[in-house]
């Protein structure tokens, strides 16, 4: 019986390996792949190895970049330049201590930035809010028929031009006025306009703006035909400054 008893105890009597922590780049050359390894301190991984938390392989020399085709900011040892460590950190890490914020193109990629005031995004740059831009950012209106236009966005660096399509919208002004344009004898659009000076802001809108006050209802057919079509115009002009095709009944009432 007790041979048994002090058999039992030895088997569950356990030896801890010394261990120590190894970065490694799972493929080698690619500072991004690097990983930190718990290893046996004997055999450097033969008896044992595992993947623990980055920080565990931090060394005391670490420095921070930024770099430019990623965007993103970096943590590494000096000595190596990222052999023995390497990791990705917040982009605020990065931050310079003078910075402005310009609405511009970046790779492609029209937005707000952050940028280092010393080489305007070359050593940093972050995508940010809109608001951020404001002071910096105007909205040109192109005008593209008697009716309709576009609205860009506009920013300049560096002798530079950045120009993107928006909505329409962001060209309107808090209290635009409205005119009927007459584009044919039988036809025509409202616009909503900008109330100074109409190359700021000059859209089609809701025809039922336009309308005035006082309208009267015109039939008309032309000799070939044996339909009829019914107009409502404004009183004043008749048409000129208000018309739209409606229902023939609305004819039918006068």
């Amino acid at each position: 019986m007790k041979l048994v008893l002090f058999i039992s105890l030895f088997s569950l009597t356990t030896f801890s390996l010394e261990t120590t922590y190894e970065w490694r780049q799972v493929e080698p050359g690619e500072l991004k792949s690097g990983k930190c390894f718990e290893v046996d301190k004997e055999t450097y991984g033969d008896r044992y190895q595992n993947i623990v938390q980055k920080e565990k392989c931090k060394t005391e020399d670490l420095v921070f970049a930024f770099n430019y085709m990623s965007g993103y900011c970096y943590q590494f040892d000096e000595k190596t330049n990222g052999n023995r460590y390497f990791d990705k950190v917040k982009i605020d890490v990065c931050r310079p201590k003078k910075t402005k914020f310009v609405f511009t193109e970046i790779k492609n990629k029209s937005a707000c930035y952050e940028l280092d005031t010393e080489t305007l995004g070359k050593n940093f740059y972050k995508k940010v809010d809109d608001d951020f831009c404001k002071e910096s950012v105007k909205y040109l209106w192109e005008q593209r028929t008697e009716t309709e236009g576009r609205c860009f966005k506009v920013g300049t660096l560096g002798g530079e031009l950045t120009k993107v399509r928006v909505q329409a919208k962001d060209c309107r002004p808090e209290k635009p006025s409205y005119q009927f344009v007459r584009l044919t004898p039988f036809s025509g659009d409202c616009v909503e306009r900008h109330p100074t000076d109409p190359k700021l802001y000059f859209q089609k809108t809701q025809k039922e703006k336009c309308r005035p006050e006082n309208t009267l209802f015109i039939f008309y057919k032309k000799d070939d035909l044996s339909k009829g079509k019914c107009y409502e115009v404004d009183e004043e002009t008749r048409g000129d400054q208000y018309l739209d095709l409606v229902k023939i009944n609305k004819c039918k009432e006068i």
